[in-house]
This record gives C-alpha cells, structure tokens and sequence, in this order.
C-alpha cells in the first residue's frame, strides 16, 4: 500500500509528473505553472494519507484483511 501511495506522488510531483505534462499536451494554452498550483491540494493529502498509513498500518491492511 506504501509502494502504490508513493507511486501516485510520483506521478503527479516534478521531475517525474508524467501526469502533469500529459495535460500540458492536452490543454497546450494551459500554462505549466497553473497546472503545479493546481495539484498542491492533492499532493498535501497524499502526503497526510503516507503520513497515517506510516503512523497507524493496520488501516492499510484492514480492508484486504477482510478479503481473505
């Protein structure tokens, strides 16, 4: 659950950001800068979600627990 989280960061942060310049190509009038300013939001709460995953792990595993 650690390695998904983080890779959802990754997809959405520079330098990586294949997302990011994904949609640059699609809305090319769209100004890179905006589109950064547009993802804080939800980068700080991936950031919160690593953050309790890390502090408390039996919420990651709980669900997939069930299934077994």
């Amino acid at each position: 659950m650690l390695l998904v989280v983080n890779l959802e960061i990754a997809v959405i942060t520079p330098p990586v950001g294949l997302n990011l310049y994904t949609m640059k190509s699609v809305v090319p009038e769209l100004d890179l800068a905006d589109i950064f300013r547009g993802i804080a939001p939800y980068v700080a709460i991936e950031m919160l979600l690593l953050a309790i995953m890390i502090a408390f792990p039996q919420l990651a595993t709980w669900l997939p627990g069930l299934l077994s």
